[in-house]
């Protein structure tokens, strides 16, 4: 409790097990986190876990006590950070099961420098670089529909389906907006989206509706993705906006990700 006082709302801390969260609280295995629950800024939402022996035997030296456990964790972590480090070379850390159960308990962070001998297990198995690449979210921008002419200050449709390749959500706040560019100037049009609830292994449909600034010189324009941290500090940093997996998006000198031209009349 002293940790979360000490934390924004907006953070959470970690817990060795998933007994820890439970006892803390008082929660049953139903009282997994929910949409309805996630990210209101109680304690409850702020509690995700830290495994210290990953894979490293059948119950991961003491992380779980039994199958239900283990579920539900896996249904806690779709909206809390799950990560830790590995700490022992077993049956359990083949690459089959590795990849299984970072899936089902949705990892985000791992400790790259321990246990260096399961790490090897990873790379003599060809896995370790999918482990790196799916660790957290990974989205994908699988295809895309947009109204191409509009007129200042008149609205067009943007449709996109984003697949999240990773094995977890993004964890912290995010903001999602979209930005016409061209040499004439730059104009964002935010939405209300919450990156966060587009789960790991799922594909989401944003279907939106975005109005063009009045301002808006007429032209032609490049419609951009912005993902980035909302924290003031941090917000125009594109090293802080999620770039998408997808080739020949990418801007990093702004952080955005280019999808289409409209033109403006």
């Amino acid at each position: 409790e002293a940790e979360l006082d000490a934390m924004p709302k907006s953070r959470t801390v970690a817990v060795r097990t998933p007994a820890f969260k439970m006892n803390i609280f008082g929660l049953s295995y139903a009282d997994t986190l929910t949409n309805a629950t996630a990210y209101n800024g109680s304690d409850i939402s702020r509690v995700g876990g830290h495994n210290d022996c990953f894979v490293a035997s059948s119950n991961d030296y003491g992380t779980f006590d039994s199958t239900k456990d283990r579920e539900f964790w896996a249904s806690d972590t779709k909206y809390v950070p799950m990560g830790g480090e590995t700490c022992n070379v077993s049956q359990y850390c083949q690459c089959a099961n590795t990849l299984k159960d970072m899936a089902s308990q949705h990892w985000s962070y791992l400790n790259s420098g321990y246990n260096s001998k399961v790490l090897a297990v990873w790379r003599s198995g060809n896995c370790y670089d999918e482990v790196t690449a799916r660790l957290g979210y990974r989205l994908v921008l699988k295809n895309g529909y947009f109204q191409t002419n509009v007129a200042k200050g008149g609205t067009m449709r943007a449709v996109l389906e984003i697949a999240n390749d990773g094995f977890a959500a993004p964890v912290n706040p995010r903001d999602c907006e979209f930005v016409l560019v061209s040499d004439s100037g730059r104009y964002v049009i935010p939405t209300t989206i919450d990156p966060r609830f587009w789960s790991a292994g799922q594909t989401v449909t944003i279907d939106t509706t975005l109005t063009v600034p009045s301002a808006a010189a007429a032209g032609t324009y490049t419609l951009c993705l912005n993902l980035p941290d909302p924290e003031t500090t941090l917000r125009a940093n594109p090293r802080f906006s999620i770039r998408l997996a997808n080739k020949d998006t990418w801007d990093a000198s702004t952080g955005y990700n280019k999808l289409t031209r409209i033109t403006v009349e």
